[in-house]
This record gives C-alpha cells, structure tokens and sequence, in this order.
C-alpha cells in the first residue's frame, strides 16, 4: 500500500527523533533566572542532535513569552505540590538516548565536558551521569558548597521519578559518569529567616508523608535531617537522628547504601549537639560512632572533623591534633578520588572533602599543633592551604598563632616562604601587618616602660625583656625577606639593614618607603629615629610628596596623633628644613592643632591650654593672610577654611580676655562650639576651667575686700585715736591715705574735714 505524504512526514519526525541523543526537561515557574538557565542550554542545542522540554508549572505571560523563543514543546501542567508527577511529565515526552534534567534558577557555565561526552561516543560506556550543583551562601559568589546530583541518565522503558518531594530518577543504574561541570544554584539564599522557615515548612509536611508511606526508607530521614538544621531546629535534628539510628540497628540486613547513610545520621547528631555547644554528647555521640563497624571511610572523615571543631573550641589542642591526623590520614588516601568519594558518600558526610572544609582542617590542625609545639604538621601542611584563590577563608586566629609562633621559637629558613606566602597573598597584608605590629610594640612597650628605666635585679624583668627583644628580631629577620611595597614591611628591611650593618642599603630603602607611603607623619616613630641616627637627608623626600597628599597625611596625623608625636617630629622636621615652603608652614600650623586636640585633661594647666589656644589662633591667622585678601577676614568670613573661621573668633575672645570681660570670654567660647567639631572637647574643658578660674578670682576678690575693709577700719580707728589725743598730723596722714580707696565713706571724709580745720 502506498504511503500518503502525511504518513511520510510523520515517518521523518519519527526517524528525526529516534536520532536525539539528549532530551532536556525542566520545571518553569517564573523564576528571575529562567533566562539565564535556558541561554546556559544553549550550547547543547547548537552542537548535539538535542531536544528541550519545558514543563509549565504556572508561568506569568512574560515568562511564558521568554520559554517560547527557546522551544515549541511547552507542556502545560497544574500543580499538585507532587514534584515526581510533574517531572514525568516532560520524561513522557522525551525520545533522547539520554536524559538530563534541571531547575529554572540553575545555570550551566561550561557546558563542553558533557557535550564531549556525547560527541565522543563515550556516553554509550555509562548508564548514568553526575554533575555538580554549586550551591552558593552569598549573593557574591564567594562562598559556597558543592553536591554531585544525579540528574543524567540513560533512558530506558522503566526510567520514572519517584518521590513527591526531593524527587530522583530511578533505576539510576552503574557504571556512573562523575562530571566537574557544575550548574549554579542561589536558591538556597534566603531574602529573611521568615522565608527560610516557610520554605523548610513546607518541605518538612511532604516528607512527613513520604516517610510515612516508606518507613525503611532513610532517604526521607537524611532529607527531614537537612530541613532541620536549615532552620535551626536542632533538638527536632538530634529525635530524627537518634532515631534513624536505632532504626538503622533494627534492619539486619544491610546493603551499601544503607552504610552511607549511618554516617549522616552522626554526622548530623554531632553538628547538632555542637551548634547548642552541648560538648559532652557531642563527644559521647563521635565515640558511639567510631565505634559503629558500618561507618564508610568518607563517613569517618566528616566525623574526624566534627571531633577537630569539638576539640579546638574547647582548646583540648592535644585531642584536636590527633583528630586532624586521622582525617589527614583517609584524605590522603581517598581525598581526591572522585568515584570514592560518589560511592562513599551520603549526605553531608560526602562534603568531608569539599575545599572550604578541607581547607578549615588545616587551618585548625595547624593552629592545634602550633599550639603544642607539632613543628612537623605546620610544615606539611602550611602550603597545602589555596594561598592563590583569592575565595579561600582564613582563620582570623590563623595568621596571629603562625606568626606568633614564628616569634617565639628559633628562626628556621622555611618561615621565610612561610612569611612571604601570607604577606604576598592577594589583599591579604593587612591581616599580617597588626599582628607583626603588636609583636614590635610588646618589645617596645617592654623596654621603655618606667620600671625598666630604673636599674633593677628583677631577674624575670630582664628576662621578659630578652624575649620580647629576640621575639621581635626574629620577626625583623623573617619578614624582611617579603616582597612588598607596604611600609611597614620596608621599615622591617630597615631595621634589618641597620642589624647588619648595611648602611648602604639605608638610603635607598628610604627611598622606596617614600615612593609608597604618602601618609608620613603616621610612620612609626623609629622611621624617624633612624633617619636622624644616619643623618639622612630628608627634605628631598619632603619636597618631592605631593602638597595634596602631604596635607591630608597631617590631617590625618593630627587626627590620631599623640603631644609626644608632635613635639619631636616637629623637631626634626625644623632640623632637616632648609627651604621656605608651604609644607612646613602647613605642617606648623596644624601642628598647633593637634595640640589642641589631644591636650591632657588629668595634667594640663588651664593657663598653659589658654596660651595654645591663642597661639593656635595667632598661627592660622598668619598662615591663611598669605593666601586670603584681608578683605575676606573682614566681610566674607564664610570663604575661609573652617578652622581658619574659628581662629578669628578665637583672637576675638582673646580681647575680651585681655580686656578682663570674664562674662564676654565664656560667652564668646559658648558660642564656637561646633564651628569646628574637632576642637569641641578642647572648647568645653576650656569654659568649665574658666568657669572655675572666674569663681576663684571672685572668691579671692572677696576675701580682699574683706581684708581691706577689716584693714580700713582698724586705720580710721587709729585716726580717730590720734584726733582724740590731738595727733592731728598723724591722724591726717592716715585719713588722708583712706580717702583714695573709700572717698564716699562719710565717717572718714567728716573726721578729715575736723582735723583740718585743726591747722587752720
């Protein structure tokens, strides 16, 4: 019988689609990434024989209008909160050899591994496939997690999903294909804790049910497991666990899988009891554990590194170290054996190997061993650790317990790698240099304190001193060698020149200290000092330092400084100074301020602070009448800088003061705070003084006037005495005397008019 062209073209679809070699399924919701997860599939339709169905699981009409620009097989599906039924869906209609399946907020990055699978004709050698989920922490992709899925697989008449909630294609079969491409996966960052707890809600009630309707199924108790500890539900993680665990010694008959998931169930029991810093069950629960013959390698790995963090949190660093070497032990043996690790592993005990707890391993098994003197695990594995992914986490102890202890033992040259590998790391110098600091100022702190300045047979202070000392010069040592332009490693290299004896290589270090550092007045003193030990030349350096950046660097000095600061880096900058130039006046002037600022409230004389008010004054006035036509200091005021506007109110008061107007000088003062916030503690401890000082000057006032009048009193008595025994000369002298200070005292003017009348 002849075939009609319709048959004929139903042939050709038929045949064309016996011909597919991978059919793509995804739910579709609406999500914001659906976009980006269909143009990451992008590649597979364009270079395999490929077919892409998308179940619509209730889109909105601009997303349903994005999926049709990608396929014409667009199925409709009402939700049932049943993820199986709707993932088979798309399965029935698939005709590919092979099947691969995703969510709509996932994207592929590189596709080419798996797209060389199917090319290659490697695919026929596998029943199934897995690739990574990277499941991110944070929004910046820095932190995340990774999780092999089994998502690919070869079809066959019995391939289905199962399982409402957490659904899985089954029979997955072996031999397995462990890919390294991964889909990236946001979805478990939550916009609020609210909205965690919504989502774990409703997973929680459909697995609830799928553990009823298969009660020796452990896959729903690692699943209940998880949602548990999402929302930090940790007693309700510690039942389900102990549970699962009693359930696990009620089954006889074990089969691998089974295996697997004994170690979640501890591993979870574990994190549990640690997250509510319960250590001693902890501890009873990883005994209990290790004592358990079923545990996989993978699974004692995990346990191993609960027992690290349990231990290091309890600062038990001999236990912590033991911990850390049994999991060094199974890494080195399957810790990056991909197929192991998949047959070994189980939820959350199969990231016993992922980098970012690798990597926490290390960093607390080398802290634990540092800490008990394990010289031999700091060397292993100091260069294990990623030091060139810019993502790696470090310890904020790490760095300070390494370099501590770099100090306090005998320098080794393998400290110097050691050194140059943190220091050099990217944007990781500014977590060494604080720690080196602290080291310097302890030798410092040690050597100039006033008990230390007096001659003593303390023998423990000597000592003290000697460690700080050695501590310190092992650190100018190591970290001199490091390669890089801060300055304090510079100064390091400094200091280290001037062991040596190496004068030569002085100038040229302060050379390159000057090219990098532009705030110069916050170096440390010794920089200063040393310079002035080698008589070094520094207005070259001065001069050759942007203004701007000169201005700001004293701003900024001025700001944190200290008296003892200003006092003798102002000293030194007047013996190096031989030019006029603005940078010196500038730095004159502020200075001043900074005096101002940091004035000492417990030690300060209220004369001595007035007097470096005025002063203070007296040189903005000067420094800025060489920039400001005099008109703008009478008429424009508001052009002016702003601790310049101060200082001509400040020479206001400083009138009245002069003037003695006490009531005009508190007033004046009451009305520049905040004209310059800077100066306010400085200008409210100056009216309280002078408040004080007022009171007392009154006080003192009075008890003159008291004397004085006391004083007239017994005069005018002595006048009237001589009037009465007719000593009219004396009496005159006396009253005559009294008069300039009390010329309206009528008893005195009244006996002064009688013992004149007397001589006439």
């Amino acid at each position: 019988m002849k075939k009609n062209s319709t048959d004929l073209q139903e042939s050709s679809v038929m045949q064309e689609k016996k011909q597919i070699v991978l059919s793509i399924s995804l739910l579709v919701s609406g999500r914001k990434e659906t976009r980006k997860c269909l143009d990451s599939l992008k590649p597979f339709m364009e270079q395999l024989a490929c077919e892409l169905i998308l179940v619509d699981t209730g889109c909105d009409k601009d997303t349903r209008a994005i999926i049709e620009e990608y396929t014409d097989q667009i199925i409709p599906f009402t939700w049932c909160a049943d993820f199986s039924k709707a993932r088979n869906v798309g399965l029935e209609h698939a005709v590919g050899e092979w099947f691969l399946y995703l969510d709509d907020d996932e994207w592929f990055g590189d596709v080419s591994e798996i797209i060389d699978f199917f090319k290659s004709g490697e695919y026929k050698d596998y029943c199934s496939a897995c690739y990574i989920q990277r499941n991110y922490s944070n929004y910046e992709g820095t932190s995340y997690m990774d999780a092999n899925v089994s998502r690919m697989i070869k079809l066959e008449k019995e391939t289905r999903f199962v399982s409402s909630i957490h659904e899985y294609l089954a029979p997955y079969k072996a031999p397995v294909k462990l890919f390294d491409t991964y889909v990236n996966h946001y979805g478990y960052i939550f916009a609020s804790n609210k909205a965690r707890f919504e989502h774990s809600k409703r997973n929680v009630e459909l697995l609830i049910d799928m553990m009823k309707k298969e009660p020796m199924q452990f896959r729903w108790d690692t699943q209940m497991l998880q949602e548990y500890m999402g929302i930090g539900e940790y007693d309700k993680v510690i039942e389900v666990a102990q549970k699962a665990i009693s359930k696990y010694h009620k089954i006889k008959q074990k089969d691998s899988n089974k295996c697997r998931e004994l170690g979640t169930f501890y591993g979870y029991l574990a994190e549990a009891y640690d997250r509510k810093y319960d250590y001693v069950r902890e501890k009873e629960c990883l005994e209990s554990a290790f004592q358990e013959k079923d545990l996989t390698k993978l699974a004692q790995a995990y346990l191993y590194k609960c027992a690290v963090m349990m231990h290091y949190q309890q600062e038990n660093y001999e236990k912590c170290t033991r911990a850390f070497e049994k999991y060094m032990q199974i890494y080195k043996k399957i810790g990056t054996d991909k197929d192991a690790i998949y047959q070994q592993g189980g939820m959350l005990v199969g990231d016993a190997f992922q980098k970012r707890i690798y990597e926490d391993m290390l960093l607390h098994g080398m802290m634990a061993s540092v800490k008990i003197g394990r010289e031999d695990l700091l060397e292993e594995y100091f260069h294990q650790l990623g030091w060139k992914d810019v993502m790696m986490l470090l310890h904020p102890d790490f760095m300070p317990i390494v370099i501590t202890h770099m100090a306090e033992t005998e320098f080794r040259v393998s400290y110097i790698q050691m050194a140059k590998t943190m220091s050099e790391r990217v944007n990781n110098i500014g977590g060494v240099i604080p720690v080196l600091q602290k080291i310097e100022r302890d030798y410092r702190n040690c050597n100039d304190s006033e008990q230390n300045k007096i001659e003593s047979e303390n023998d423990s202070i000597s000592l003290s001193k000697e460690k700080t000392k050695k501590q310190f010069e092992r650190i100018v040592r190591i970290f001199s060698e490091v390669n890089h332009n801060h300055w304090y490693i510079t100064y390091l290299k400094i200091l280290y020149a001037r062991h040596q004896g190496k004068e030569e290589e002085i100038l040229p270090l302060y050379d390159k200290l000057f090219l990098h550092v532009f705030d110069i007045f916050n170096l440390d003193i010794e920089i200063w000092k040393i310079a002035e030990e080698h008589e070094l030349e520094m207005e070259p350096f001065f001069l050759r330092i942007d203004f701007d950046i000169w201005r700001n660097g004293i701003c900024q000095w001025i700001q944190y400084g200290s008296e003892e600061d200003f006092d003798y880096k102002e000293k030194q900058v007047r013996k190096w100074k031989k030019t006029e130039n603005i940078r010196y006046d500038f730095l004159f002037m502020k200075v001043k301020e900074g005096y101002l600022r940091h004035f000492k409230k417990e030690t300060e004389d209220f004369l001595s602070l007035e007097e470096k008010i005025f002063d203070f004054a007296h040189k903005e006035i000067e420094f800025y009448k060489n920039y400001y036509k005099e008109e703008v200091f009478k008429e424009c005021q508001e052009m002016l800088p702003q601790e310049c506007r101060i200082a001509v109110r400040l020479l206001e008061v400083e009138e009245e003061r002069l003037k003695g107007d006490d009531k005009q000088v508190v007033e004046k003062m009451k009305q520049l705070l905040n004209c310059y916030p800077p100066l306010n503690e400085t200008i409210k401890w100056y009216i309280e003084k002078f408040s004080g000082f007022i009171k007392e000057k009154d006080k003192r006032t009075l008890e003159a006037r008291s004397e004085l009048s006391e004083l007239m009193d017994a005069l005018k008595w002595r006048a009237e005495l001589y009037f009465k025994e007719e000593k009219y000369i004396e009496a005159k002298t006396i009253l005559e005397e009294l008069i300039k200070y009390a010329s309206e005292d009528k008893e005195i003017k009244e006996l002064l008019k009688k013992t004149n009348q007397k001589f006439q």
